[in-house]
């Protein structure tokens, strides 16, 4: 399991940032990654990427960096500052050589682009200097999100050197970054939104249950949006609406938003809910994502409307965005059961889950859905000698 894809996922699922320092409130990779995807799309979106084009290189550099780290772990930022800097380059490309290798080879080149170093891909059609507004704005949000890990634990322990001076380095290294008072100012002018997508860190899925692996609904987020760009990146043309790929991927990141105010209630509960009142779920629904979307950045908001980021996921066509969503959603919360399996404490309640999933997901109408979840059958069944 370790050297695959769901590895990897379970890899970032698991792993802690920090992990050298005292901490009050612990960050898993994961989670940091789908709020960085988050706070940089919206950013972004002010800062005039145009999008689909050149945004979705954002998008897809955001949530495919870290799966390095599969390999690397999380190294300590003053471990990385006292290297030399090319031996480091070449201990990621050598992460990086070894994380291509778990996608499918349909697409690992493509991939590959975008997990090196400095990111050697290209954005056609479009100057040079389109792409380092690209990094640019993706380093100034790692050290924005990574800054505020920081002060929140700094404040419980304040006299910790060691924070003090990682704080230090990292204002040092963001003020460095060209136009990052640009996107300060755009970050600063909208904290209430940011304070809102942050609150899904705090929701714990499967909140019934004791588990090995935990997830927050932010961490599962980041697996649907993954799995979104991974199989709308080889869809062979089962999806044919312009800019399917850009569409799918922001309606994986925010197909959950609306859990941030009105918390993670499961669907047994939401319908007994809808039976008691017809629509009296939507009606809660519609009033809480007032307050979301009344704090949103102005792009972000018209983005909300075209492409229905905050409606709920449905099937009713075949082959859309939503269909896509749907199944990864539903894909996501059958490897959460595989990560448990594979700890030795998965429940009857997950085994049932699973299954009752996964046997769906095998009439997906994407054909590498269909593949995959054949892949994690056989995986699930050998380990547990069912």
């Amino acid at each position: 399991m370790e050297k695959s894809l769901i590895g990897a996922l379970k890899t970032l699922t698991s792993l802690q940032r920090w992990n050298f320092l005292p901490r009050v409130e612990i960050w898993t990779e994961a989670e940091n990654v789908a709020y960085v995807t988050h706070v940089g799309y919206a950013i972004g979106r002010e800062y005039g990427l145009t999008a689909p084009d050149v945004l979705e290189h954002f998008l897809v550099r955001s949530l495919l960096k870290s799966f390095n780290k599969h390999f690397l772990s999380d190294i300590p930022v003053k471990t990385r500052d006292a290297l030399d800097q090319d031996v480091w380059k070449s201990v990621v490309e050598k992460a990086v050589s070894e994380t291509s290798k778990l996608f499918p080879r349909k697409i690992s080149e493509d991939v590959k682009k975008y997990l090196t170093y400095g990111g050697d891909y290209s954005i056609a059609g479009a100057d040079p200097k389109v792409k380092e507004k690209v990094e640019m704005l993706l380093k100034y949000v790692q050290n924005k999100v990574a800054l505020e890990e920081c002060e929140t634990n700094q404040r419980v322990y304040d006299k910790n050197l060691d924070y003090q001076s990682i704080i230090g380095k990292i204002k040092k290294k963001t003020e460095e970054i060209a136009d990052a008072n640009k996107f300060e100012e755009i970050f600063d002018g909208h904290k209430a939104y940011f304070s809102r997508i942050k609150l899904l860190k705090y929701l714990r899925r499967w909140n019934k249950i004791n588990r090995a692996i935990e997830s927050s609904v932010l961490s599962h987020t980041f697996i649907v949006a993954f799995l979104t760009l991974l199989f709308s990146q080889m869809c062979n043309g089962e999806c044919e609406e312009n800019n399917f790929s850009y569409k799918a991927i922001l309606k994986a990141l925010f197909h959950d938003v609306p859990e941030a105010l009105t918390g993670d209630l499961i669907t047994p509960v939401k319908k007994v809910i809808k039976e008691a009142k017809n629509k009296a779920w939507d009606d809660v629904e519609e009033k809480l994502i007032e307050e979301i979307k009344s704090d949103a950045p102005k792009g972000v908001k018209e983005d909300f409307e075209s492409y229905g980021l905050l409606k709920p996921l449905e099937r009713s066509k075949v082959n859309s965005v939503d269909s896509l969503v749907k199944d990864c959603d539903e894909l996501a919360l059958v490897i959460e059961c595989v990560f448990e399996e594979h700890s030795g404490t998965v429940t009857e309640e997950m085994y049932r889950a699973y299954h009752v999933y996964l046997n769906s997901l095998l009439n997906s109408e994407w054909t590498y859905i269909r593949e995959f979840c054949t892949r994690v059958l056989l995986e699930f069944s050998l380990k547990n000698g069912r």
